[in-house]
């Protein structure tokens, strides 16, 4: 009796995690920075872009470590704001 009371109380638990998020909160608008060449990164994206006329890119990290070294080098490199996306 006791392992099911466990169970069901562990349940119960898990549930009331799943509750939705509030609506009753202010948002605040944001925007996304316009494309720059003045400074560094920009500039650096400019001449890649630049050489690869009318293609996108991409650059696949195979490890969770290479890929938030790449990530705090971006950021120790901005001069001007970060936008990160993230989805869990």
């Amino acid at each position: 009796m006791l392992a099911w009371l466990l169970v069901l109380s562990s349940l119960l638990v898990q549930i009331s995690g799943c509750a939705s998020l509030p609506h009753d909160f202010e948002r605040l608008p944001s925007r996304a920075e316009q494309a720059t060449v003045d400074t560094r990164l920009g500039q650096m994206v400019l001449e890649a872009a630049q050489a690869h006329s009318g293609r996108s890119g991409f650059l696949l990290q195979d490890t969770g470590r290479s890929a938030f070294l790449q990530r705090a080098a971006l950021i120790e490199a901005a001069e001007r704001s970060i936008d990160a996306q993230y989805y869990i």
